[in-house]
């Protein structure tokens, strides 16, 4: 299926979006928001230098600071060397949850990679970089 719309920018194509990449879980909001708010402290990550073969994991702290329970509907790695584990229960209001990334260092030299957190706030996607360089 083809959407044709920026989901940033046109409510509509979002949710369609939505409903697309959560094979239909996700149910749209009936003229209230279903979407909440979170705080997060970091999303940038510098691993320095790995030795090829190794992995190197971080651990991503995230709040519900809002009203409504916080819900990740699907993660997407940039490539196969990067896995995302977290919990797939909401996060009611108040509380928080970790997203635990691991990174296998497989090719020889630098490396940005991003991990896209498809979630239900108003500025989701939320994009969690991971840095470093592979050395021998």
């Amino acid at each position: 299926m083809v959407y044709i719309g920026n989901p940033v920018h046109n409510p509509r194509i979002r949710e369609m979006y939505l409903r697309q990449v959560t094979e239909n879980r996700y149910v749209a909001a009936s003229g209230l928001s279903r979407n909440t708010r979170i705080r997060i402290e970091q999303t940038d990550f510098d691993l320095g230098k790995l030795k090829q073969g190794n992995a190197a994991s971080v651990s991503v702290a995230i709040k519900n600071t809002g009203d409504k329970p916080f819900i990740i509907f699907d993660t997407k790695e940039s490539c196969g060397c990067t896995a995302a584990i977290y919990d797939k229960k909401p996060v009611e209001p108040g509380h928080s949850m970790k997203i635990k990334i691991t990174y296998r260092a497989e090719d020889i030299g630098f490396f940005n990679k991003t991990v896209s957190v498809f979630c239900n706030t108003d500025t989701s996607p939320l994009i969690i970089r991971l840095k470093g360089t592979v050395e021998q």
